[in-house]
């Protein structure tokens, strides 16, 4: 009897100790879960920034495509006007040209016609 006696106490003595180690692994799995759940939402929160950084980059990057078109245009119509005003001053310099030549002939006439 006593032999019975102490393996029954054994036996609820382990059964304590795996009830213990029990609650044991579901306070600690319960504080698991609770770090998985911070965790989770911070990636989410992660995701999200991520995503609009990436929106960002993208619409910087249409922004830059829109620059540069808008700056070719410009360098290329800026050419053209350049060249038109080159053009524009050679004939200016023609002109001019024959002004004085125009100016110089009525003077060399002016003189001519007080002579006679």
């Amino acid at each position: 009897r006593d032999r019975i006696k102490l393996e029954l106490l054994e036996q609820e003595e382990a059964l304590k100790k795996s009830k213990r180690a029990r609650e044991d692994a579901g306070i600690e799995l319960y504080g698991v879960q609770q770090q998985l759940s911070r965790l989770q939402s911070n990636l989410k929160a992660i995701d999200k920034r991520y995503d609009v950084a990436a929106e960002e980059r993208l619409k910087g990057q249409q922004k830059l495509v829109e620059a540069k078109k808008i700056f070719e245009e410009k360098l290329r119509r800026s050419e053209e006007l350049g060249k038109e005003s080159a053009k524009r001053q050679g004939e200016l310099d023609a002109l001019c040209k024959k002004i004085r030549q125009a100016k110089s002939y009525n003077e060399s006439m002016k003189s001519e016609v007080a002579i006679t």
